[in-house]
């Protein structure tokens, strides 16, 4: 199967990040290192070249800034994602029938 042109502008350690077909992919780096941008082409890379079904596909964010960003950049594509915090929150709210109460700040 042909690599995207999107391809092209990443490194080759992003490379290997997004198109790694074995186990999952853990993608630590410092802050501005495109960390997201890999993140998001990995997405992008699974459900159109490598047609997986997107509601089978998550991708989890650290927080909602990046979220926010993740979507935006893979619009249209259909697959979910969230933050680690809303994940875990709807892996309890579905084995719990129901969502749990969560807690405000002042409320801790």
């Amino acid at each position: 199967m042909a690599e995207s042109p999107l391809f092209d502008d990443l490194n080759p350690a992003q490379r290997e990040a997004v198109a790694a077909t074995e186990g999952p992919v853990l993608v630590v780096a410092g802050a501005g290192s495109g960390k997201t941008r890999v993140l998001t082409e990995r997405l992008r890379h699974v459900v159109v070249d490598r047609g997986y079904e997107p509601g089978s596909v998550v991708a989890v964010a650290y927080n909602r800034k990046a979220r926010d960003e993740m979507v935006e950049r893979t619009a249209g594509l259909g697959a979910r994602v969230q933050t680690l915090n809303g994940l875990a929150y709807g892996i309890l709210a579905e084995h719990l029938d129901g969502a749990p109460s969560v807690l405000d700040e002042r409320a801790v």
